[in-house]
């Protein structure tokens, strides 16, 4: 999971904690050479893939519907903290998201997925009998320990856990009618969002191919600052060694050779074409296998045609995943409405999600098609898919408006 965190934030591991060694003959081990350059240059691709396929089903048009909902929840932060716990999913398997019960209103939040252990219940893996909770405050751990009924609290002292709060009912809601109501959710009070049917991250998909483009591209660096300087070659050189020759030539600029000696500057020319080429085949390899869409191939005169072409595997892995979230936001509807029935208010009816995928298309090439289509369809299909329209309805007063300008006119 923390892996998945900082490949999303640019911290590659693998590239970061690369150290250049070399073998030291005389003592048989791997040492560190610090002679030589070692950049380390981490390719940002996974917030890119991981943000593009969030987005695409997550985001501002999604819609989620449900009589009376709005009355039970804050709509407009459940859908920022639906966002929230896709990332956490996609970077760390699984995205985490408690309830609870403060000041008489329902609320809801992500937790980081680290610091969650799910307990499955023997009888189905999907059910959970206990939900742990691992975090630290002030360099003091902490566990809460959840069931179906109950919540407990730990804290780890010399070494071992022991209960600072003892067993309490995990539904708790005060001052409704005068009265503390003190029941239970019916079980741990957590909805998880699975990444996918595989229990994988998105970077486990991609991982080994960004690693190497990680290496070919610093090492590519390092080629050109190791080489920068030119080297010498030496013939009958009549020093000691080559330091020696080094600190004698910067001090008089004078080179003493033996006879029949020779002295010559050489330099070596950095691989940089099939580097390049290398890194070329790595990157689409990368979003090939992440099912993403390389934004630098949308450039250009490319038809819409071919641009659908290119999104065929992202709507693959958005179905699966937003299949997913279809039963993460089940998992919520329960809390919803168990929350209703203990307050008495009243509960709501299948929660809808409507995916609106966010696709980029050439705008050029859509107005094109929308003027050549007068006459053939009607103005409001057409007006649909044309890129400047943004609200049909209100075109259509407008326009509606122009021509009475016009005839007013006449």
């Amino acid at each position: 999971m923390l892996e998945g965190e900082a490949y999303y934030k640019g911290n590659n591991t693998a590239i970061l904690e690369r150290r250049k060694e070399f073998y030291n003959i005389g003592r048989g081990t791997n040492e560190t050479d610090y002679t030589k350059a070692n950049n380390q240059l981490p390719a940002g691709f996974t917030k890119m893939i991981v943000d593009q396929k969030v987005s695409y089903s997550v985001n501002s048009e999604l819609t989620i519907t449900s009589e009376g909902l709005d009355k039970l929840i804050n709509l407009n932060k459940f859908r920022r903290s639906l966002k929230k716990v896709s990332k956490e999913a996609s970077n760390k398997l699984r995205g985490i998201m408690q309830w609870y019960v403060s000041g008489g209103e329902l609320l809801f939040k992500v937790i980081p997925s680290e610091q969650i252990i799910l307990v499955p219940s023997a009888d189905n893996f999907e059910v959970y009998d206990y939900v742990i909770r691992h975090y630290e405050v002030d360099k003091v751990e902490y566990a809460e320990v959840y069931d179906k009924d109950t919540r407990k609290l730990l804290i780890k002292e010399n070494g071992e856990y022991v209960v600072k709060e003892e067993e309490q009912s995990n539904f708790i809601l005060k001052g409704i009618n005068t009265q503390d109501i003190t029941t239970s959710w019916g079980r741990p009070p957590f909805s998880v969002l699975y990444n996918n049917d595989e229990h994988q991250n998105d970077l486990a998909r991609f991982k080994r191919h960004l690693d190497a483009h990680d290496v070919v591209e610093s090492d590519l660096c390092n080629n050109l600052e190791d080489f920068n300087e030119a080297y010498w070659v030496l013939k009958g050189y009549a020093g000691q060694d080559a330091e020696e020759f080094i600190k004698e030539f910067k001090r008089s600029r004078v080179m003493k050779v033996g006879e029949g000696g020779d002295a010559s500057q050489e330099t070596q020319e950095t691989p940089y074409q099939a580097r390049e080429a290398t890194l070329k085949i790595l990157k689409r390899n990368i979003f090939k296998f992440a099912q993403a869409v390389d934004p630098e191939d949308i450039t250009g005169d490319v038809t819409n045609v071919a641009i659908e072409s290119m999104y065929t595997q992202l709507d693959l892995k958005a179905n699966d995943f937003e299949m997913e979230i279809q039963d993460f936001v089940a998992q919520c509807e329960y809390f919803i409405n168990k929350y209703a029935e203990l307050t008495g208010k009243q509960q709501v009816k299948q929660i809808e999600l409507n995916f609106d995928r966010t696709m980029v298309m050439n705008k050029d090439r859509m107005i094109e098609l929308a003027n050549e289509s007068i006459g053939s369809v009607s103005n409001q299909t057409r007006w649909e898919y044309d890129p400047r329209v943004q609200d049909t309805e209100e075109e259509k007063i407008r326009i509606e408006n122009e021509n009475k300008g016009n005839v007013d006119l006449e």
